[in-house]
């Protein structure tokens, strides 16, 4: 134990504290806990349900756009462009998983084997973790047009645009106002265009 200690210090991938207690206490660097979380989620059965990320962005817009000032409306249009990413991986994840199951299926002779596949590999670990939410609970159709409204509204307001810049600014996220500026811009034109892609395909 004290090698593999002492071999992970040395590496860079831990260091160590003596606390005023005469304990010494193992402190992990950011990138080490990425890629613990990283090697976790390789090794656990992911049980990814009840996500919400269209729905967070039209609640974080509508928020930001009735009650907030410019940091909050700032702040949602960068957590939009998030949520908007996450969206994207899901729905990959989805294909890949799919894709995965029929190559899985006709590899398959035993209809015992198959039928399983379908109802306790396909129907819960594809189906309810992630379609259903997807077409019940974070429904793209339900939540676009309220979405688009916001960003449109945003889009169309220089004013407000810079306000946001500034404190994007201010958020130290840019060098300058026309930097921050040009970013939130992208960042409202990437989610509208991936809402109008990804309805298009639903």
């Amino acid at each position: 134990a004290y090698f593999l200690v002492r071999k992970l210090k040395s590496s860079g991938w831990i260091s160590i504290e003596n606390g005023a207690d005469f304990e010494e206490y193992i402190i992990l660097p950011d990138y080490s806990i990425k890629l613990l979380d990283a090697f976790s989620d390789l090794t656990t059965e992911s049980t990814i349900s009840g996500f919400s990320f269209v729905y967070d962005t039209y609640a974080t817009l509508k928020s930001a756009k009735e009650e907030g000032g410019a940091y909050e409306k700032m702040m949602a249009v960068y957590g939009a462009y998030d949520k908007t990413q996450s969206l994207i991986n899901t729905l990959k994840t989805v294909y890949h998983n799919i894709n995965h199951f029929c190559q899985e299926q006709m590899d398959m002779t035993d209809v015992n084997k198959v039928l399983a596949a379908h109802y306790d590999h396909f129907s819960q670990k594809i189906i309810e973790q992630y379609i259903r939410p997807l077409k019940v609970k974070d429904s793209v159709p339900k939540y676009k047009i309220p979405i688009m409204n916001v960003l449109d509204l945003w889009l169309l307001d220089d004013d407000v645009l810079n306000e946001m810049a500034n404190s994007a600014v201010l958020d130290k996220r840019g060098p300058t106002i026309a930097h921050c500026k040009q970013e939130i811009i992208h960042d409202i034109y990437y989610v509208k265009d991936t809402y109008e892609k990804i309805e298009r395909e639903y």
